[in-house]
């Protein structure tokens, strides 16, 4: 999926950013998430929660 189709469906910046870091990483952790996506780790949980909402990604707890 290009970044323009990713745009198209509404996903924000940081969304896009978060989405991609999680295809190149795979099941991670936030930190791990923050620092490959260059969001910052304040931000980190208020975007991957959009994501979760929106039910692109799921969460995993162990």
């Amino acid at each position: 999926m290009e970044l323009a189709d990713l745009k198209k469906i509404g996903l924000t910046e940081g969304e896009i950013k978060i989405y991609e870091a999680l295809l190149d990483l795979g099941e991670t952790t936030r930190t791990e998430l923050a620092k490959k996506s260059g969001i910052s780790p304040s931000k980190i949980y208020d975007v991957a929660n959009r994501l979760l909402e929106k039910g692109i990604i799921s969460s995993v707890k162990k």
